[in-house]
């Protein structure tokens, strides 16, 4: 036990420089799987890339990046994938893991999220020792994208009241970060979504300055009700997801409705058509919700505090 602790952190010992904290704003919705397009989408501003593709765009980048604009596109490498996966990535060794965040820095990547190595609730499922190992193993792969120059986002997830509150001081007392990210999609411990929402808004409830919170698992209804919380707490949502993409792989088309939400509609036409159609009506959607909710960061905090 003792040398695996010591191939990890604890949360007091991430070292993230002022200049690799936080990004510009980021849209209201970031898509997953660019590379379903056959080629760049004009109007996506950020893209995002999960960690089960990253390694075949580092190998190949012109073909898992085609989707997106050469110049102009934020690209942001999100760690997000099952037990077993992260498992491989974390035997990789630091040295590996570090050369993977150099060679994404080189293929335009500018971000990256800290890994969701799974923690119980019901402890009679594992040892205590296991959450808090899964915990140490994701701040040291932030360190380790802070050191491949990479922005590294904090996945805010824990265990327990002690957890809560001890990375709500931690993001109190490094007030250069701005941007943090949420997985709901891995809840190996099957809580309700509603319950780790709530978790999160704990956290950033008592974080005084406006947070970016990047967020995957919220599904397209409830997405207004995310923005709309998080934008009442002071904090603007990006939702990632490639829903939109792959509905249009599917064969299928968004369409608006009266209410302004969104519905599907078979269509034959061709995969690329409706993958294009789809992301720009995704786009308008998202960013019109977000419109909505921002007087609500606003009233939160003042005037003179960026979004």
């Amino acid at each position: 036990l003792a040398q695996h602790v010591a191939e990890t952190l604890s949360l007091d010992e991430i070292r993230i420089p002022v200049e690799l904290a936080s990004l510009e704003r980021l849209p209201a919705w970031v898509p997953l799987r660019t590379h379903e397009a056959t080629g760049p989408l004009e109007s996506v501003a950020a893209a995002a890339v999960e960690l089960e593709n990253l390694e075949r765009t580092t190998r190949n980048p012109s073909r898992m990046l085609r989707g997106v604009k050469p110049d102009g596109t934020t690209l942001l490498a999100i760690l997000n994938a099952v037990d077993l996966k992260l498992e491989k990535f974390w035997k990789k060794g630091p040295d590996a893991r570090i050369t993977m965040f150099r060679r994404l820095k080189s293929a335009g990547f500018v971000a990256c999220t800290g890994p969701t190595f799974s923690v119980y609730h019901d402890s009679k499922r594992r040892l205590p020792c296991h959450n808090e190992l899964s915990l140490r193993r994701h701040h040291a792969v932030l360190q380790e994208i802070a050191d491949a120059g990479l922005v590294p986002i904090p996945n805010l997830y824990t265990t327990g009241r002690r957890g809560l509150k001890s990375i709500t001081a931690w993001l109190n007392e490094h007030a250069q970060i701005r941007l943090v990210s949420r997985d709901l999609t891995m809840n190996r411990h099957k809580r309700p979504f509603e319950e780790e929402f709530q978790n999160l808004c704990v956290v950033l409830e008592r974080v005084d300055r406006p947070m970016q919170v990047l967020l995957q698992g919220v599904s397209t209804q409830r997405a207004e009700f995310v923005m709309r919380i998080l934008a009442g707490l002071g904090h603007s949502a990006s939702l990632i997801t490639g829903g939109p993409i792959l509905v249009g792989v599917m064969g299928q088309r968004f369409v608006v409705l009266p209410d302004g939400s969104l519905a599907r509609r078979c269509d034959g036409s061709d995969k690329s058509v409706l993958i294009e159609s789809n992301v720009g009506i995704a786009l308008d959607y998202f960013e019109t919700l977000r419109r909505r909710t921002d007087d609500r960061v606003r009233r939160r905090h003042p005037p003179h505090a960026p979004l």
